[in-house]
């Protein structure tokens, strides 16, 4: 090999030796950013139709949506439709531990014309395995509303059972014995929700009240400051009918 080939090919080696460490160095510093990124991202403004909040696993634990991108309510890691029409309005969903809705948010409203429209929002919580037990709701339209805490008593039945069961009699074919059976399971299971205390005001009556059902949904005990500003405590019968009252006591007239 002579002179001009030697300066030839160590110029070609130094080329390449050249280009390796540009390309490590390159590499080293994806590698260092990418390790130093921050992990805690500032956003002065985002816009997102769903939201997904989730634990390491993978599980909800809060679901922020509008009403287009609201999932069903999951119950014993099904999704199942929602009996009401909470699907359609933008929503915060709450999760337990087992994967469960344990709880939400809803709110809505619109107004369809001059005289008709609604308004419409609840704080729900769940009880484990069950359907809603307290709530912070108002409602309102054309014809009145409400707006007050309510407590209700939910069925011992779990819903993941209840859901199950039903979904097996629906899949029979129409007959006597599927109506029978709808009909056992509904008796089993008893009433999806028993109100048991309201406390609240109504606005037609302009009516604060507190109001208190035994297990069968009959009211026996009603607290009530009226529009006029005068106070009563009533006493009934499962019938409805008043047996006592404050201020005054009536023998069992009926509220009807």
């Amino acid at each position: 090999m002579n002179e001009q080939q030697l300066i030839h090919k160590l110029r070609k080696d130094v080329f390449i030796l050249k280009n390796c460490i540009l390309l490590l160095t390159t590499l080293m510093a994806v590698l260092w950013f990418a390790g130093f990124t921050p992990k805690n991202q500032h956003f002065g403004e985002i816009d997102v139709e769903r939201l997904n909040i989730v634990d390491s696993s993978g599980k909800y634990c809060f679901i922020l949506t509008n009403g287009s991108r609201a999932p069903g309510a999951f119950v014993g890691g099904k999704e199942l439709k929602r009996s009401n029409n909470s699907n359609n309005a933008p929503s915060i969903l709450f999760f337990n531990g087992e994967g469960d809705e344990s709880g939400a948010l809803f709110t809505a409203g619109q107004r369809y014309n001059d005289s008709s429209y609604f308004g419409s929002s609840r704080l729900v919580f769940d009880r484990l395995r069950h359907d809603e037990t307290i709530a912070f709701q108002y409602y309102e339209d054309q014809l009145g509303g409400y707006a007050g805490m309510l407590v209700q008593d939910t069925r011992d039945m779990t819903t993941a059972e209840y859901s199950d069961k039903r979904a097996a009699i629906e899949a029979m074919p129409e007959s006597s014995e599927k109506t029978e059976a709808l009909n056992s399971l509904r008796a089993k299971a008893g009433p999806w929700a028993t109100k048991r205390l309201f406390i609240g005001k109504y606005d037609r009556s302009k009516a604060a009240v507190v109001e208190m059902r035994d297990r069968k949904g009959n009211t026996r005990l009603l607290l009530d400051v009226d529009s006029i500003g005068a106070p009563r405590i009533e006493f009934l019968n499962e019938k409805g009918e008043v047996t006592f009252s404050l201020p005054d006591s009536i023998t069992v007239r009926s509220r009807k």
